[in-house]
């Protein structure tokens, strides 16, 4: 399978060597082979008249060669460090408030409000561990802990008190569990924002009639009085996939110049993201669109406005999209000449449009573990999951404090308790 390590024999290549460096096994290899010279010169001599003294001292030499060599296997540094059992267990209790912010992203005193809210039982059964259990709150610590930023499961194992093979374990278990349980309120739940469309409508509308950009003051262009939210695709880095050429080209994507797997989201004014995805880097964002569950939701959810003698709405796109009945793009030299006020128009949203950037620069400011490609492995690690479960925390983190959409726009995020006990929009 494409991602294992390679072994010899049956044990692993890097365990093979021992800890020594290059140099070090060279001088181990040089040890053995002056101390085999002397013993055949030994041989070559035994017939020899008079060499009891020779004899002994080569053989002194010898064994001076053989124990140095010895020496260089017995003082390799020990993988193993002391773990402090006391640790395995921690809770909520026994961080500071300071640690808490810092190491979770979140303040001690929320915490057990956004554990409980995650549904996350008292007691976790560890994924590939035969017998294996880890209390719920500090296996979600600690998956707070690691998705915040990347880091060695080694360095971790002195705070958490367990061996880094089972951290590695815990992380899985809590990451599946809670990607399972919810989700469904971060990828294609567009569908549980519709009562607050309006208020999006709003908040925007009130943002453009306050630039000081348009040419009539307050008054605000036809096009861009429905709009309610942004679009835009993100993409996110990944190592270099091993495998066949066509895998490698399915995430390679022209215009980073890298491999990527492309998300798309929509952005509210409150600083809230929906998500759809996961898409190889080679899609571009209108590829996504064209092929995206909330396409399909958006256009059922503007149906029943119009059943219900309510306007249509609109999401505001940049220029790579092309406008529809769902999205107002900014105008783009592919359709023609772009006019003065087509031009002021752009200008004028770009202002605005920006938000949908910072709601995705939040994401990775909070939780910079998606951010670091070389730990992002798709044949060796569910990486999907690690940006749904971190836009879910980006997510509850924006319910509990807010961030610069709610200044910008005047425009509040719902309660964590009420995002997080959503009811579920099918798949």
């Amino acid at each position: 399978m494409y991602g294992e390590r390679r072994s010899i024999g049956k044990m692993p290549y890097k365990r093979r060597q021992s800890g020594l460096s290059s140099l070090e096994r060279r001088k181990e290899y040089n040890l053995w082979s002056e101390a085999l010279l002397l013993l055949n010169f030994l041989v070559a001599i035994e017939h020899l008249p008079g060499i009891n003294d020779i004899f002994i001292g080569v053989i002194a030499l010898v064994t001076t060669i053989i124990g140095e060599a010895n020496a260089m296997r017995s003082t390799i540094w020990n993988n193993h460090i002391n773990i402090n059992r006391d640790n395995s267990n921690r809770g909520v209790q026994s961080f500071s408030d300071e640690d808490c912010w810092r190491l979770f992203r979140f303040r001690k005193i929320d915490l057990p409000l956004l554990i409980a809210n995650l549904s996350i039982p008292l007691v976790l059964k560890i994924i590939g561990d035969k017998n294996g259990y880890v209390n719920g709150d500090y296996a979600a610590l600690y998956l707070f802990h690691r998705l915040r930023y990347p880091g060695i499961l080694a360095d971790c194992s002195i705070e958490w008190g367990r061996d880094y093979s089972q951290l590695s374990k815990i992380f899985n278990t809590v990451l599946n569990f809670l990607y399972d349980m919810h989700r469904n309120k971060v990828i294609g739940n567009i569908a549980w924002y519709q009562d607050r469309f309006d208020g999006y409508n709003h908040a925007i509308t009130m943002k453009l009639a306050a630039s000081n950009l348009l040419p009539v003051p307050g008054e605000i262009p036809a096009n861009l009085e429905n709009i309610f939210g942004f679009i835009d695709c993100t993409a996110n880095e990944m190592c270099r996939p091993g495998g066949p050429n066509e895998i490698q080209n399915a995430f390679w994507n022209g215009y980073h110049h890298g491999h990527y797997i492309i998300w798309q989201g929509i952005s509210f004014p409150d600083g809230m993201i929906v998500m759809d995805g996961p898409e190889p880097g080679y899609e571009t964002d209108t590829m996504v669109w064209r092929d995206c569950l909330i396409r399909h939701q958006l256009e059922a959810i503007m149906q029943s406005r119009l059943v219900d003698n309510r306007r249509r709405l609109k999401l505001y796109a940049d220029k790579i999209y092309n406008s529809c009945v769902l999205i107002t793009a900014a105008f783009s030299l592919r359709h023609g000449p772009i006019q003065d006020w087509m031009v002021a128009e752009n200008y004028l949203m770009s202002k605005i449009r920006v938000a949908i950037e910072w709601t995705f620069g939040n994401i990775m400011k909070l939780f910079k573990f998606v951010d670091f490609s070389k730990g992002q492995k798709i044949m060796e690690s569910p990486i999907a999951k690690h940006y749904v479960i971190s836009v879910l925390l980006s997510n509850c983190h924006t319910c509990l404090y807010g961030d610069i959409h709610n200044e910008y726009f005047q425009c509040d995020p719902p309660s964590l308790v009420n995002y997080l006990n959503q009811e579920l929009i099918p798949e």
